[in-house]
């Protein structure tokens, strides 16, 4: 066989290889850019999902808040009906409570600064006359 009969015989199977690795190296690239996008997707989702949980408990402790501030409206139109000393209410997120506050003669002829040094909310209460109740 001569030389050039040799080489035709390399081309063939040369040109098959070659074809192989380019044709698998882009199945392979398509493949993890395929992978790529999918972990992408998922990503995403989840980010959306953990997006509307927190939305969903925010709206809940809204709710809840709403809810128990009306609660002790209700109880403060209720201690009004008992007592003619109710002066106003509150709820209190951080504590969970509802707080009712009264007028009081106690605090007459009592000097605040002096009875209730180092207490803020005595001495508030004194100079306003006030007591509160938390519910």
């Amino acid at each position: 066989m001569s030389k050039n009969m040799e080489k035709r015989q390399l081309i063939l199977p040369i040109t098959i290889l070659l074809a192989s690795i380019v044709l698998g190296s882009f199945i392979l690239v398509t493949q993890i850019i395929k992978q790529r996008s999918i972990e992408r997707q998922q990503q995403l989702e989840l980010q959306a999902e953990t997006e509307i949980a927190q939305v969903e408990a925010e709206q809940q402790r809204k709710e809840y808040v709403a809810e128990r501030t009306k609660d002790c409206y209700n109880y403060e139109d209720s201690e009004r009906e008992k007592f003619n000393n109710v002066k106003d209410s509150w709820y209190r997120e951080d504590t969970d409570v509802c707080v009712i506050q009264y007028t009081t003669h106690d605090y007459d002829g009592v000097d605040c600064a002096t009875e209730y040094k180092g207490n803020l909310t005595g001495f508030i209460n004194c100079n306003f006359g006030v007591f509160t109740k938390e519910f």
